[in-house]
This record gives structure tokens, C-alpha cells and sequence, in this order.
């Protein structure tokens, strides 16, 4: 089966969004898996990044989701999923009930089955479940190749402890004959971890992760604490990523990067007059799922939620007025079609100077989803 770093690379080379439209409506029309859905099942993480928007509501109340409700959106969602992420913007290791998620998902026989976490609450339940479940990786966002940078950004994580849990999965794995779940680190670029990318993929190399999925910071809507500073990294980018690209070729790791910086003479420069489309890539409306604890559904963090799988169908949902009005004006590019303004995908390059209108960047606050 292709994995989700070649279907990207692939979605992106293809520029007509109609032209993926009527492949990703012939897949549904045929009865085929086109769903890519991300999913949170509680409302909590437990470090406080300082990079992620979701870090800066300090009075979160915990909320989360309960097994009926689980299997309730598993038994509609999930035969028409493709790949299933069973996180989002929060911890998953905190919902106590995750490790039955897990053995529950396996019912369903979604090729493509991951969560993301900081690793710091991985325990062997959950890692037994998951080898049980034939979970298809596990992704660890790390984010720096030393424990002062690690522990500099993902405050409140232990350095001592993610090499506990890393270890303890490769253990485990190895006990069960199995090559399953395969890991995977994640990490976003910015000033103050740029220059130890090429030691990340020596890391990874070091603790059995099959690659690392490099992304580029991207600003959000809270001004005082988007990391606005952080952003000078682009200055730098290009030429450690290609010190990070030759060493991923020696060591064997499998390396995802985002958009090269291009140098200030190549910037596409919009003609007086005219708008360049901030997204072209996206086609989120058609084929992407974002389902909080509470069962809320939306397309992406951007838009409101559309429904909620508690109480409407995936049916009613995906197929409701306003969904179609969004795809309709993405398809045909209508001036005020939400393509125009977002910077959601973090493999784009950031705008030069993260001079990007922060309004526009994610409408969604944690205080308005909690």
C-alpha cells in the first residue's frame, strides 16, 4: 500500500483541483476508502509547546471520549477511511479508554492506522494494544536532537523519559516478532532547533523510526504568543536541509521536507491587479474528516464544525448545504473561497517575515473548541 508521504507528494504535483475532485467522488461513488480522518478523543495534552496555539488555554476542563461514542463514528466512519490518524491537536495517551480505541479500530481494517504523540505517557498497554491492533506506526513529535532543545520547546517534557519510551516500543516489538507499529518523528522547524535537523535524522536512525516528517512552523492567531521570532529559521533552511537530506541517504532514514525557502529573485510576484491563491493544493472538503471528543465534525481547523456525529450521520454531515457550498466555491475559485487566505498546509513555505494576516490564519481558538 502507498504510504501517506508518496499520496502527498502525489496530490500536490497535480494542480487541476477538479481533476482530484472526480477522482476522490469516483473512489466514494465505487464504494472505495477515500476518507483521511484525523480525530481527537480528548481535549487535553500534558506539555505546553511553544509553538502550539492548543498550549495557551491553561484552564482546559477535561472532556473526553467514551467508548459508545467511539464505536458509534467507527461503525459510520471508518469503512470509508483510508488513513486514520486518532489524534489531532491533543494528547491521546490521556483519554484512559485509548488502548480499547485502538483494539476497537481494528475491527474496522483501515489500511492506514497512526496516532501522534509526545511519547512522554506511552505505556505497555497501549503499545501491546497497538501491536494487537496492527496499528501501522506510532509518530513522536520531538522537535530537537538534544534534551536542552527538547526540553526548551515541548516544556514539561523529560528527555530522559521519551528515551525510556522509545526504547521500551523497539523492545516490545522486538519480543513480538513484529515490525509493527512503525515509528515515526515529527518535528517543526524554527530558529532555535534549524541547526540540529541533520543530528534529528542521525536520532532516528539511533531509535528504530522507519523516518522523520520535517514541517515548517506556521503562525496562529494569538499574537502575543506566535513565535513570531522563530521564523527567521527560513534564512537557514535550504542549505541544513540539505545537509539533513545527505545524511538521511547514508543512515537509511526515510526524510519528508517541506517546500524549499526560494531565494528572493525567484518569489512569484502577482501582476497589479491580481490575487495569488494562498492554498491551490487543497481539497480538504472532499475528502478530510476533523472529529473532536465531543464528536464535532469539521473539514479542517479553519471552518466551524459542520455537525455532530453524536447526534447527525457522517451522511448527513458530508453531505449538508454548507459543505457543498465550500466545495463549490474552492472548485470554480470564487473570490471569497476560504483557498485564498489559508496557510494550513505546514509543507508550504511561510510568507516572507511571517507577514501573513493572523486573523486569517486559524479562525479556530482553543477557547472556542473547548
Amino acid at each position: 500500500m502507498l504510504n501517506p508521504e508518496i499520496l502527498i507528494q502525489a496530490y500536490r504535483r497535480i494542480k487541476s483541483r477538479k481533476v482530484k475532485a472526480v477522482a476522490l467522488e469516483t473512489l466514494r461513488r465505487l464504494g472505495m476508502r477515500y476518507l483521511v480522518v484525523r480525530m481527537d478523543t480528548i481535549n487535553l495534552c500534558n506539555l505546553r509547546c511553544r509553538m502550539c496555539y492548543y498550549s495557551s488555554d491553561y484552564n482546559r476542563k477535561k472532556d473526553e471520549m467514551d467508548l459508545p461514542l467511539f464505536r458509534k463514528i467507527a461503525g459510520e466512519v471508518f469503512p470509508k477511511t483510508r488513513f486514520l490518524y486518532l489524534s489531532c491537536a491533543t494528547e491521546p495517551l490521556m483519554n484512559k479508554h485509548f488502548a480499547d480505541f485502538l483494539r476497537a479500530t481494528s475491527e474496522y481494517k483501515v489500511p492506514f492506522t497512526s496516532f501522534c504523540t509526545n511519547g512522554q505517557l506511552l505505556k505497555k498497554e497501549v503499545i501491546q494494544a497497538s501491536i494487537e491492533s496492527k496499528t501501522s506506526e506510532i509518530i513522536f513529535s520531538i522537535d530537537g536532537a538534544t534534551a536542552e532543545t527538547y526540553e526548551y520547546i515541548r516544556r514539561g517534557g523529560k528527555w530522559d523519559k521519551l528515551l525510556e519510551n522509545l526504547d521500551l516500543l523497539a523492545s516490545m516489538k522486538r519480543q513480538a516478532s513484529t515490525p509493527y507499529p512503525k515509528a515515526r518523528i515529527n518535528f517543526t522547524c524554527m530558529l532555535r532547533n534549524i541547526r540540529e535537523l541533520p543530528a534529528m535524522v542521525q536520532f532516528a536512525a539511533g531509535h528504530d523510526a522507519r523516518g522523520l516528517h520535517v514541517r515548517h512552523l506556521l503562525s496562529y492567531a494569538d499574537e502575543e504568543k506566535s513565535c513570531r521570532e522563530q521564523m527567521t529559521y527560513t534564512k537557514v533552511f535550504n542549505s541544513v536541509a540539505q545537509e539533513a537530506r545527505k545524511e538521511a541517504e547514508s543512515r537509511g532514514v526515510d526524510l519528508f521536507l517541506p517546500d524549499l525557502i526560494p531565494e528572493r529573485g525567484d518569489r512569484q510576484v502577482c501582476a497589479p491587479g491580481s490575487r495569488r491563491e494562498a492554498n491551490p493544493y487543497c481539497l480538504l472538503p472532499w475528502f478530510h474528516a476533523i472529529i473532536s471528543w465531543k464528536g464535532d465534525y469539521r473539514v479542517c481547523s479553519i471552518h466551524q464544525a459542520l455537525g455532530n456525529l453524536r447526534e447527525q450521520t457522517f451522511a448527513e454531515i458530508h453531505n449538508t448545504p454548507r459543505l457543498g457550498e465550500i466545495r463549490h466555491k474552492m472548485l470554480w475559485r470564487a473570490p471569497d473561497a476560504c483557498s485564498w487566505n489559508c496557510r494550513e498546509e505546514a509543507y508550504d513555505v511561510p510568507a516572507e517575515g511571517g507577514e501573513e494576516r493572523q486573523d486569517q490564519l486559524v479562525s479556530l481558538t482553543p477557547s472556542e473548541e473547548a
